[in-house]
């Protein structure tokens, strides 16, 4: 409900129910918060604040996150593996914000790394012109990606975006993105 915060437990998940599912699929609006009151999934960090929830996509789901409603947090969550599922989306992002005009979507200490996708990024802000009001990435680190995946954060055609303190590394461009 608004203003929830869903502890999720540390360890190494896998997709389920089916192969191709996403870590957390957030495009029902009953998992949507209220304006100032999101609805927040928090992973477990260690000591040194690295996410000990971690999904492995196992090359089969085109999404870690796919978040295509108002007023949700993701935070302290670790993504690797996604597939590629071709031109569509989610294109095998981390992290896929989906075409909507959005308010108060929040990414914080996000880990995406071993994506290899020709069109996913690893954090893809995808838009049609619209505005994602109050909507942040913050503390995301993305590293170690493919050679023809995307850029570490895709913003297309969306404004109104925080994104800041982002940790981008030994990512393989693929000099298109």
């Amino acid at each position: 409900a608004p203003g929830d915060t869903v502890f999720i437990n540390a360890g190494a998940y896998t997709p389920a129910p089916s192969p191709n599912s996403p870590f957390l699929d957030l495009t029902d609006t009953s998992k949507q918060g209220d304006a100032g009151m999101p609805i927040t999934f928090r992973g477990v960090l260690d000591s040194q604040g690295t996410p000990l929830t971690a999904f492995n996509a196992n090359g089969t789901a085109p999404a870690g996150v796919r978040i295509g409603v108002s007023w949700v947090s993701v935070e302290n969550v670790s993504l690797t593996n996604t597939n590629c599922p071709g031109t569509a989306p989610p294109y095998g992002s981390g992290v896929f914000i989906d075409a909507l005009p959005l308010v108060g979507v929040s990414l914080l200490n996000v880990e995406v790394f071993g994506t290899n996708c020709s069109f996913g990024a690893p954090i893809d802000w995808e838009s049609t012109a619209t505005n994602c009001t109050g909507c942040r990435g913050v503390g995301c680190r993305l590293h170690d990606n493919g050679p023809v995946t995307g850029a570490g954060v895709w913003v297309y055609g969306t404004g109104g975006l925080e994104i800041r303190r982002n940790v981008i590394t030994g990512n393989a461009l693929n000099g298109s993105y």
